[in-house]
């Protein structure tokens, strides 16, 4: 995140990415998954997850 302010993004981009990474480590959590061992299938898992209500 200090990157991307570092660089100036808008406070809005960043709260969003902030937002969206907090939703991935928690799908992660949910799915017992460790940040460290995620392919793509993983990945494309989180995308359906987002987009699935809650």
């Amino acid at each position: 995140m200090k990157y991307l302010f570092n660089i100036g993004r808008a406070e809005n981009t960043i709260k969003s990415y902030a937002y969206h990474l907090k939703l991935y480590f928690e799908f992660l959590e949910v799915e017992k998954i460790d940040y460290q061992q995620i392919n793509l299938h993983t990945f494309s898992s989180f995308i359906g997850w987002l987009r699935s209500p809650f």
